[in-house]
């Protein structure tokens, strides 16, 4: 049993070397009154701020629509975390805070779709939607 358990070791090892953004998810708990416009704006609390990575599969899930008289494509977004950070829950919010290889993904925003996980794995990949951007 001791290989099994260096191999998962090193896997997780070497799939946080890829997480080279760091990333916030936070979780709607209601709604609180904004003291300056006097509207009651959403209010979150912090479930997880560290690496992290955002992962495109383009093709193997990309759909091709036609509306509106034009054509347009979607692709799946996953977000990938350490193994043990979280617990995550459907509907969290996704922010990328800083992403030191590509810039122009910070404030990019993303819901998770599910929390599912899986044994043994080497990183916790979770399907996202891309719902805004904040600079």
């Amino acid at each position: 049993m001791r290989k099994p358990r260096r191999a998962l070791r090193l896997g997780r090892e070497n799939a946080a070397v890829l997480m080279s953004d760091v990333m916030r998810v936070e979780r709607l708990v209601g709604k609180v009154l904004d003291p300056v416009s006097l509207e009651f704006v959403d209010s979150f609390a912090l479930v997880f701020e560290g690496r992290g990575k955002v992962q495109a599969y383009d093709g193997q899930y990309e759909q091709s629509s036609e509306a509106g008289g034009g054509n347009y494509v979607s692709s799946r977004s996953y977000v990938h975390f350490p193994v043990g950070v979280g617990p995550f829950e459907q509907g969290d919010r996704v922010t990328v805070v800083s992403a030191g290889d590509d810039p122009s993904r910070v404030g990019d925003v993303f819901l998770l779709e599910a929390a599912t996980g899986k044994t043994l794995a080497t990183a916790q990949r979770l399907p996202v939607t891309r719902v805004e951007a904040v600079t």
